[in-house]
This record gives structure tokens, C-alpha cells and sequence, in this order.
């Protein structure tokens, strides 16, 4: 019986690290896709600043 119950606790430990790990991973997918392009402006804008220190 003991040993029935360590090997519930283990897959369980391991069910929510695979979760958070789930997790982890869609929210990194929708930062990285929340991605547009910069205007013509500030890309001017920045370039005339490039020589500044």
C-alpha cells in the first residue's frame, strides 16, 4: 500500500511540473507572437540617433 502512494505522489509532482511547464511554454508562444513591425518613422528616428552616446 505505501508503495502504491509514493507512486501516486510522484506522478502527481510530475502531472503539475508538466502543466506549469505547459504553461510556461503557451505564454512564452504568445509574447513572442504579440510582435509588429515599426513604423517607417521611428525606424528613421532611430538611425539618426545610432551616433549619439
Amino acid at each position: 500500500m505505501k508503495n502504491q502512494k509514493k507512486k501516486s505522489f510522484s506522478l502527481r509532482m510530475f502531472l503539475c511540473l508538466l502543466a506549469v511547464l505547459l504553461a510556461v511554454y503557451v505564454a512564452f508562444g504568445v509574447y513572442v507572437s504579440d510582435y509588429y513591425h515599426a513604423d517607417p518613422a521611428a525606424e528613421d528616428a532611430l538611425a539618426a540617433g545610432m551616433n549619439l552616446q
